[in-house]
């Protein structure tokens, strides 16, 4: 308890610090552990709201039948799913309660939203007037692949700097993208049994369905191959183009669903955090020719921004602007420009880091500690 306990916080008003507030309970902004906790948490609700489906006449949402899904998450938004009966929607807030009544974790009604589709209009009066939530108006959208990238992106550039020690985020979506693309780095993928029938499931899921993988492939124990690998990488140890129509045509619809919009130069959005999607620096991967890239319009200092900044006007009507930038989304596609690739690899040289560090070597070319 001593990391709770002891330390102290102070309050910033015009500018100034004020007062001295002693930690006794709860955790600090930032505590690694708080995304565990919320995990844990929520694990709960999921039981709860499964036990919900589980019961006698309870029927799910018609879109929903085939994965039989009735809620998700995203940080601290959930959405839950039913058929549009006042019976059924009471059962699934029952078990909302009971979840608030364990873990003391409620809604905000303010923030809450019922949406509905031919839905009895008086059974919706009820419940809006029994939960003090708004009418919600479709259609609505939230691109959760763009708020995983972009919370992602944010805490792979805090992770660079040299006062850090972590790095937070949905990583096993960059242990897949080193996976598909260093043919050095990648563990084997053995034959699945002739038994085992494979779901209609994403492509990444192909590294976890087999048998767990060997330490031996764990980057945190092999750091000095892992930087061997990377200084003495050559061309045809890399896959360039990933997304070639062989593979693209071994994916379910949903992976594909929105195509037209997988180069477009867009700012994703999590919350408040919103990161660059630079589709322009990565032509190549889409089979592209690879320009010299223009320098980021960015804010050099953007990734500063935390949960303890400020929210003002001025933020706030960034955020907007970057909204609407988003919505325009289908007509943001760079053009691409014939350019030869030893142009691009000569200005390459000139900006970027060609090997890992300053390392001692050992006589065989390895690195030592």
């Amino acid at each position: 308890m001593a990391c709770i306990s002891t330390p102290q916080y102070t309050v910033v008003i015009n500018g100034g610090l004020y007062g001295k507030i002693i930690g006794e309970k709860g955790l600090r902004q930032g505590d690694p552990i708080s995304p565990l906790l919320f995990v844990i948490c929520m694990d709960y609700l999921t039981k709860i709201l499964k036990l919900v489906t589980q019961q006698e006449g309870f029927e799910l949402h018609k879109k929903c039948l085939s994965i039989k899904l009735n809620h998700l998450y995203f940080a601290d938004d959930v959405l839950l799913f039913c058929k549009g009966d006042f019976h059924l929607v009471m059962l699934m807030l029952r078990g909302l309660k009971n979840f608030s009544v364990a873990s003391r974790l409620t809604t905000n009604a303010g923030k809450s939203n019922i949406f509905n589709v031919n839905m009895n209009l008086q059974h919706l009066e009820n419940l809006c007037e029994l939960t003090r939530y708004q009418k919600g108006k479709l259609p609505f959208s939230y691109s959760w692949g763009g708020a995983v990238l972009s919370f992602l992106y944010r805490q792979m550039c805090r992770a660079s700097m040299g006062t850090q020690r972590d790095v937070c985020g949905f990583l096993p979506l960059l242990q897949v993208w080193v996976y598909e693309r260093f043919l050095q780095l990648r563990p084997p993928l053995p034959q699945l049994p002739a038994n085992v029938d494979i779901p209609n499931l994403p492509l990444a899921c192909r590294w976890v369905m087999r048998r767990r993988l060997e330490r031996e492939y764990d980057a945190h124990h092999n750091l000095p191959r892992i930087r061997d690998v990377l200084d003495l990488l050559e061309d045809a140890q890399f896959i360039w183009t990933p997304y070639s129509e062989e593979v693209i045509g071994t994916l379910p619809a949903y992976c594909t669903f929105g195509r037209h919009i997988w180069r477009a130069s867009v700012p994703l959005t999590c919350l408040d955090i919103v990161e660059h999607h630079a589709s322009e620096r990565v032509f190549r991967q889409f089979g592209l020719p690879q320009p010299i890239p223009t320098p980021p319009a960015w804010h050099p200092l953007h990734y500063e921004r935390d949960d303890r900044s400020r929210v003002d006007d001025t933020f706030i009507d960034w955020l907007n602007a970057q909204l609407a930038i988003w919505d325009r989304r289908g007509d943001l596609n760079p053009t691409p420009q014939h350019f030869p690739i030893e142009g691009y690899m000569q200005w390459y040289r000139t900006v970027s880091r060609l090997f890992i560090g300053n390392p001692v070597h050992q006589a065989e070319g390895r690195y030592v500690s």
